[in-house]
């Protein structure tokens, strides 16, 4: 093989391997469990630091922090989510759950 070639392919082995990087890396990577526990908590911290914006801000950072994702994929998850409504109702059966687990467990009121 010659040398030109050869780095043709390498360019495109290239191309394709940081094609596939980029793909990875755009998805959402939010799982619908993960989700339904970050909406849950989500709604708790906004009922709790409701008169307290700074409190409000460092909570739900936290709170992302945690589930290791971002406000911006957490939103972009349920924008998708909300254009199906099947699904979305699935998803909040699932979030009121939850909630209902944590008052059980005496984690909130």
């Amino acid at each position: 093989m010659k040398p030109a070639k050869r780095s043709n392919y390498i360019l495109i082995l290239l191309i394709i391997i940081l094609l596939l990087f980029h793909i990875k890396c755009s998805k959402e990577n939010i799982n619908e469990d993960t989700a339904v526990k970050i909406y849950t908590e989500n709604v708790i911290i906004e009922e709790k630091y409701a008169y307290n914006p700074d409190s409000l801000r460092l909570s739900q950072k936290k709170l992302f922090e945690r589930y290791k994702t971002s406000k911006k994929k957490f939103e972009n998850y349920l924008n998708k989510l909300r254009t199906d409504i099947e699904k979305w109702q699935n998803f909040f059966k699932k979030a009121d759950k939850y909630l209902e687990d944590l008052k059980n467990a005496g984690a909130i009121n």
